[in-house]
């Protein structure tokens, strides 16, 4: 077998390893935050099980289904991008919703956000699916940023509302006035979020420059699942934490009391 199809197949192998990754810890995690959800009735726990859950994996999967069978089966398909970009929006909406409620609950300037960035994403999929027939327009048209606009900036206000709010916790858990599990939480979630926006900037980057038809197209792809994959694993860990874990974080901060 020649080299170059080896390394196909070892590339197409890892990349189906890391995706099966990034479903199981966001899978784990939605699941886990929803079923919290029914017996607390509360808000946080909901919002963010809807964000892994519709936006992580549902949203994912109706689009890759629906743009590949789209040609055998037209109406299928369109209805798979539909279900898709409504999934995307609506996950992305449960994060933002998340952010202002449970970091800016009181902020005018954060709930205005959120409903702008909620009618902004209304107009999108109304636009795109009812009229133009397709859940991403091309980056040639006005109709290409909406969404690209409105989504990101609900992923990049994750890491803009968890860091910051994890320093202020840093410094009272210096004072014995934060839970330290929390504290750790906070962080993971933040980080994770960092990684989210990070790996959002660089595929509009790479949208933007055309290189998804290029032969850049697989590592540009790798790239972006590995980084999502690292955003759920660290969500897992903030949510689902195993036991040793939440031993050691208390460990450690009683040691730095001491």
């Amino acid at each position: 077998m020649p080299r170059s199809a080896v390394r196909s197949r070892a590339v197409l192998a890892f990349a189906l390893f890391v995706v099966i990754l990034y479903a199981v810890f966001t899978g784990v995690t939605g699941t886990r935050l929803l079923l919290l959800a029914s017996r607390t009735r509360a808000l946080p726990e909901t919002s963010l099980g809807i964000t892994y859950i519709v936006g992580g994996m549902l949203g994912w999967a109706a689009v890759l289904v629906g743009g590949g069978i789209i040609d055998r089966a037209p109406e299928a398909g369109r209805l798979l991008n539909a279900v898709g970009l409504l999934c995307f929006s609506a996950g992305s909406l449960s994060l933002g919703l998340f952010c202002w409620r449970v970091f800016a609950p009181t902020s005018l300037g954060a709930r205005g956000l959120f409903f702008a960035l909620l009618l902004m994403l209304i107009v999108d999929w109304v636009h795109n699916i009812l009229i133009l027939g397709t859940p991403f327009p091309p980056t040639t048209s006005f109709w290409y940023w909406p969404g690209m606009v409105g989504r990101t900036t609900l992923i990049l206000w994750r890491p803009a509302a968890a860091l910051p709010y994890y320093a202020r916790l840093r410094k009272r858990l210096a004072l014995g006035l934060a839970d330290p599990v929390a504290t750790n939480r906070v962080l993971l979630w933040g980080a994770a979020g960092a990684l989210s926006a990070t790996s959002s900037i660089f595929v509009v980057a790479v949208t933007l420059a055309d290189l998804w038809v290029t032969p850049a197209r697989a590592p540009i792809a790798i790239t972006t699942v590995v980084l999502a994959t690292l955003d759920s694993a660290l969500s897992w860990l903030a949510f689902v934490p195993p036991r040793r874990y939440i031993a050691w974080i208390k460990l450690r901060s009683a040691e730095r009391g001491a």
